[in-house]
């Protein structure tokens, strides 16, 4: 038996994969103590199977962990006390950034503060130039001043980030071994190791992120597998990775950094394990949880790498520059917090009610209303069925807040205003994908829709129309959809190599050597995760056009001698450039700045069949769908057949609701499941009764 978990915002999902089935639970996350809320999503899934929770536990062979702790941490300030350790005349490099702007016009912008505060920041006398030789000596005796400092500061980590380490980490590495000494049980990270790319920032913010992050993620690991062996956990412990596979404990404690983002990546990785899309196939894949709205696709099988993985806003936050599936969040979940501006226009989120207090339909004293009030509100969401009855929505309370804070303002009812809500959410989720798709070149049309999350029912349908989709896909196991990524995911990683060199003048010898470097990095870690070696190497290399400042990743094909063939690279990114961004400059210097290995071990997995647990559903209901009040037919997932029905009708599992609207068509896919038609009944009979508004 197979375990996964993710910890969100709002909801811990569990997924549990045996032989001949899957089953998904959902259990409010416990913010101050996020293990105690994975532990009551195993009670729920040891209750519904008729077990103990030690028993089920005891019965589990490898147990897969995705979390936003890291990230919660960094946006919430809750990381450790950190030092920056750089070359001398390089201070400011966190506050520079790489000079982009969000609003290119807008001056009055606030600059936002470092990672590491200007005052923890210390310039180190050292140098070395690009080819790794010495420029200035290393001036230890001044390393070792500034340790005593820092312990009389009371650091809680340490960040080393010299120029040109990824060509000679020495001065790293002495730095490393004296803080060793003089500040034991501090933990240091160093640039060279961390994110060995040729870009300072990049590699100055991923060092610092990581060193602040690592005696939090150190102490919750512990935690997290102490807590779970005590319960009698006796399989293998993994967490998900930014770059959509999945890693020992022990490479996520030395290098917590790879976590940021572990939940999210894990949607496209489900997506990609249906049958629907498969190895060729093409999905844009949405995850709307408790408090974000996670897009990503999935391009004729492959899921795009990027080094731009934000943190917060672009441009207004920082880059991790860690390679990472391409995943674009916005603040607009379920418990997204709808609210006027100085305008008098309504804005949805990003401020999200979280699992305490809540939306104000959870009756826990939350008053600010959410996409779930309005969901309540409009009638998609029935007050006594949220996760199969075990939470009950308070009606009253929903519509007050709608009516106190959107409805009185914009002189609308509360329907009205609760409807205008849901539009808002639909608007801003569709925008995300948008920009997404359009960036990848993909053709809606062409493409299906996987929606995955809670949340993800109440608009999934609008959102596939509006992006101009003709077929969605709502996988059985859709409302933990990144748990479900990572159950089916293998275990591997990426890893990078620094290369400076062209089209024009191209270094093959300082490409092999590359080359070489990341076949040991395979090796490593496949003996690190319990392999003799690695069943799938992929190799990219990072290059761009002269001065520009993205790269793109190229896949290249090795020979016996390693030589990588200069003039079917430059090819494939012309290509590549043209289909991504419209244009191309045939004839003109491409320039490589590095090589990139996805290194994969086992196979990606397809899941069983999904079992939901049926319920008892009233025939109809009255909502609000297309602005008009309708009596709608109500079904339990379980009783879709596979032939299909015409909307409007609502779709209810213990764990979401789906909403199908006029002129669509939704059938099972047989395996727990939902497959809609979006376009399918249009100018039909549809199973309605229309009443006055």
């Amino acid at each position: 038996m197979r375990f996964a978990i993710d910890c969100g915002g709002t909801f811990t999902d569990l997924v549990v994969g045996a032989a001949d089935e899957t089953r998904a639970y959902k259990a409010l996350t416990v913010h101050a103590d996020p293990v105690a809320g994975v532990l009551d999503a195993f009670d729920l899934a040891a209750s519904d199977l008729g077990r103990t929770r030690g028993q089920l536990l005891a019965d589990g062979e490898l147990l897969l962990h995705a979390t936003t702790r890291a990230l919660n941490a960094v946006t919430e300030g809750r990381t450790a006390k950190t030092a920056l350790l750089v070359t001398a005349g390089h201070p400011d490099v966190l506050s520079l950034r790489e000079g982009g702007r969000h609003s290119l016009f807008d001056f009055a912008t606030a600059t936002p503060p470092p990672l590491v505060p200007r005052a923890w920041t210390y310039e180190i006398p050292e140098r070395l130039d690009r080819r790794g030789r010495v420029v200035r000596p290393l001036d230890l005796d001044h390393v070792g001043r500034i340790a005593a400092e820092l312990a009389e500061r009371e650091v809680e980590a340490v960040a080393v980030s010299f120029l040109w380490s990824i060509v000679a980490p020495e001065h790293e590495l002495a730095v490393e071994a004296l803080l060793a000494r003089a500040l034991p049980g501090v933990p240091v990270s160093c640039g060279h190791r961390v994110n060995p790319v040729l870009r300072e920032y990049r590699r100055t913010v991923a060092t610092a992120l990581d060193a602040s992050l690592k005696p939090l993620m150190s102490d919750y690991l512990d935690d997290f597998e102490r807590r779970l062996r005590a319960e009698g956990f006796g399989g293998r412990l993994l967490m998900t990775t930014s770059s959509g596979g999945a890693v020992p404990l022990g490479e996520v404690a030395a290098r917590p950094v790879l976590s940021i983002g572990s939940g999210p990546a894990m949607a496209p990785i489900a997506a990609r394990a249906l049958p629907q899309v498969g190895a060729a196939g093409t999905a844009i894949v949405a995850d709307t949880g408790g408090t974000t709205f996670d897009a990503s696709v999935v391009r004729r099988g492959r899921v795009a790498l990027t080094a731009d993985v934000w943190l917060q806003r672009p441009f207004l936050g920082d880059v991790t520059g860690v390679p990472g599936i391409a995943v674009r969040s916005i603040g607009a979940g379920g418990g997204s917090i709808a609210w006027l501006d100085d305008g008098g226009l309504l804005r949805l989120g990003p401020q999200s009610a979280g699992s305490r207090p809540g939306p104000a339909a959870f009756g826990r004293g939350g008053e600010e209303p959410t996409l779930t009030d309005a969901a309540v509100v409009c009638g998609l969401l029935d007050p006594a069925d949220f996760l199969g009855g075990r939470l009950r929505l308070d009606a009253v309370a929903a519509r007050a807040a709608i009516e106190r804070r959107v409805g009185a303002p914009l002189g609308l009812d509360a329907v009205a205003a609760a409807e205008a809500v849901l539009e808002l959410a639909t608007e801003q989720m569709a925008a995300a994908l948008d920009e997404l798709v359009a960036h990848e070149g993909i053709d809606p049309a062409e493409a299906v829709y996987v929606a995955g999350g809670g949340a993800a029912g109440l608009n999934a349908c609008a959102i596939g129309r509006r992006l101009g989709c003709r077929r969605l896909i709502v996988p059985g196991a859709g409302p933990a959809l990144s748990a479900t990524g990572a159950l089916v995911a293998p275990i591997g990683t990426v890893m990078t190599r620094a290369l400076a060199t062209s089209s024009a003048d191209f270094d093959h010898a300082a490409a092999v050597a590359a080359l070489v470097a990341l076949d040991d990095d395979a090796t490593g870690f496949a003996r690190r995760a319990g392999a003799a070696a690695a069943d799938r190497l992929e190799f990219e290399a990072l290059c761009r056009y002269v001065d520009q400042a993205w790269e793109l990743g190229i896949p290249i094909e090795r020979d016996a001698s390693d030589a990588i063939d200069v003039t079917a690279l430059v090819a494939a990114f012309h290509a590549e450039h043209e289909r991504l961004l419209g244009s191309a400059q045939p004839g003109a210097v491409v320039e490589v700045l590095g090589l990139q290995l996805r290194i994969e071990i086992g196979e990606l997995r397809t899941p069983p069949g999904f079992a939901h647990g049926s319920g008892a559903v009233p025939p109809t209901r009255r909502a609000r769908m297309g602005g008009a009040d309708l009596d709608v037919q109500v079904l339990d997932v379980a009783d879709v057949p596979r032939d299909g029905i015409l909307g409007p009708a609502i779709v209810r599992s213990s764990l979401t609701t789906v909403v199908i609207p006029a002129g669509a068509a939704v059938r099972s896919d047989g395996v727990g499941g939902l497959e809609v038609d979006l376009a399918a009944g249009a100018g039909r009979r549809t199973q309605t009764t229309e009443v006055a508004a």
